[in-house]
């Protein structure tokens, strides 16, 4: 999938501090300290002949695990207004295991007419051609690298990202699984070109899935572009049984200066089978296993188990006195979240009431090495446990 070129020489620029926030309340932080909701990395890249930086976000408890994470690619990174919304709708998502943890990269702008259009206002070639190199040879090896990532790839594109987007999409469909995006027919040269490619895209491919959202119908968008996005469902209709899925977000009425992604509805439309609703808990380890393996298939990555859904479904076990399956799901939940103290502090509770002291003091004491701030009520806890014992 990758070329071969060689990897650009990295700068890493620590400009900004990952906030990583755990489960469990942790330590005051410093009076003053700056609030952050990424890191700069930096690349040098050969493809532009550019400095390039990239704003990457990693998931609450990417630490604590031994997941991969899908990977959204946002390509107006630099616009804090966007990677903010986007760093706080995949914070919110994920949390609420509505979708599965994804981690943000978002890419900085230096001239984006010219490296995510084909074409110039004129008609004329634009730079997108070195623009996918950059991404192919440079962002992606490199994030795949440093990070663990999962295999599945989200194209975020907003403004002319939503043109990059689409004809990434038509002409190397093997980069990414899912698109969100605006409406891509705003600039006229792009849009016949794009729609030229399409009548014949569509239809020659043996198999095609993709996830691809679209807003349109913002205050900005004439009846032309609309038109024009009418007739893009027409043609990509031939796909639709080759596991291509369009999703359409009319928006007819916003009256926003600046058309809104609607990343969060994006996001949930793409993962909504992934979603397990609260009032739902799996009775044994296996079921688990069962439900996320129809996921990967559904996906074509490996879907690792919500840390959130395990604990419900633990929780309920354990309230309805089946420990033998709470434990089960518990043991497996430490393996994937290894430093992250929810699934101990259970186990620590069953090895407790099972009466196995020693055990849930050294169940206990690992929720410690893992959470130092909960140490004195911990201590308690232990001693209590001591002295139950004599």
């Amino acid at each position: 999938m990758f070329g071969s070129r060689r990897l650009p020489t990295i700068v890493l620029a620590l400009l900004l501090c990952v906030i990583a926030l755990p489960a469990e309340p942790t330590a005051a932080q410093e009076d003053g300290a700056p609030v952050s909701i990424g890191t700069y990395r930096v690349i040098e890249s050969q493809a532009l002949g550019e400095t390039r930086r990239l704003l990457i976000h990693l998931p609450r408890g990417y630490d604590g695990s031994a997941i991969s994470y899908p990977v959204v690619y946002h390509t107006y990174g630099d616009y804090m207004t966007y990677y903010a919304d986007a760093y706080y709708t995949i914070e919110t998502l994920g949390n609420e295991a509505r979708t599965p943890q994804l981690i943000l990269v978002g890419i900085d702008n230096i001239d984006r007419y010219r490296d995510l259009r084909p074409l110039q206002h004129n008609g004329e070639p634009a730079g997108i051609e070195n623009y996918t190199r950059f991404l192919t040879d440079e962002v992606m090896p490199f994030v795949e690298k440093e990070y663990r990532t999962a295999g599945y790839r989200i194209l975020v594109g907003p403004q002319a990202g939503a043109v990059f987007c689409l004809y990434t999409l038509q002409n190397t469909p093997e980069l990414f699984d899912a698109f969100i995006l605006n409406n891509p027919f705003v600039s006229a040269p792009n849009t016949a070109l794009l729609l030229e490619q399409a009548k014949e895209f569509y239809t020659v491919r043996e198999s095609l899935h993709k996830f691809f959202y679209v807003t349109f119908g913002g205050v900005d968008e004439s009846a032309e572009n609309i038109a024009d996005i009418k007739q893009f469902a027409q043609l990509v209709g031939p796909a639709f049984d080759k596991g291509f899925e369009l999703r359409l977000n009319d928006i007819s009425g916003n009256d926003d200066f600046i058309t809104p992604l609607y990343l969060k509805e994006g996001l949930r439309a793409l993962f909504e089978k992934y979603y397990v609703p609260m009032d739902r808990h799996f009775t044994s380890l296996s079921e688990i296993k069962s439900f996320y393996d129809d996921l990967s298939a559904h996906y074509g990555y490996d879907v690792a188990p919500a840390e959130w859904v395990m604990t419900r479904s633990a929780d309920a076990l354990i309230e309805q006195g089946d420990r033998g399956n709470a434990v089960g799901i518990l043991e497996h939940q430490t393996a994937l979240y290894p430093n992250m103290v929810n699934g101990w502090w259970r186990l620590a509770g069953i090895a407790a009431e099972e009466g196995d002291t020693d055990k849930a003091i050294a169940l206990y004491r690992k929720c410690v090495e893992i959470n130092p701030s909960m140490s004195n009520f911990v201590g308690r806890r232990i001693n209590a446990l001591k002295e139950n014992a004599r």
